[in-house]
């Protein structure tokens, strides 16, 4: 991964080498080298390594970021509310340790 002098995420391109023997080759190669909807553009996501899906991720939020677009708003949430995941955290730790 890179970062521009205005600290923007740049992924670093990869090596690919094709074997093309026909115009026929060079046609199938170019029309799977673009992706042109959401649907294909997941596919392709779906197959990556967890690293490679990382560094997407992180190349996305920097798009956003650079682009302006407004992010969400941290959550809140309630003391009680997290005291009381925080109880049934404990309560369901008991229940492994027991071995039930």
């Amino acid at each position: 991964m890179i970062f521009n002098r205005h600290g923007a995420v740049q992924i670093a391109a990869r090596r690919i080498r094709v074997s093309l023997t026909s115009v026929a080759d060079l046609d199938q190669f170019t029309r799977h080298a673009e992706m042109s909807t959401l649907a294909e553009i997941e596919e392709a996501a779906a197959k990556l390594s967890p690293e490679e899906k990382q560094e997407l991720i992180l190349f996305l939020a920097a798009r956003l970021r650079a682009d302006g677009a407004e992010m969400p708003a941290p959550r809140k949430y309630s003391q009680e509310e997290m005291a009381s995941w925080i109880a049934r955290d404990e309560a369901d730790m008991e229940e492994f340790r027991a071995g039930a």
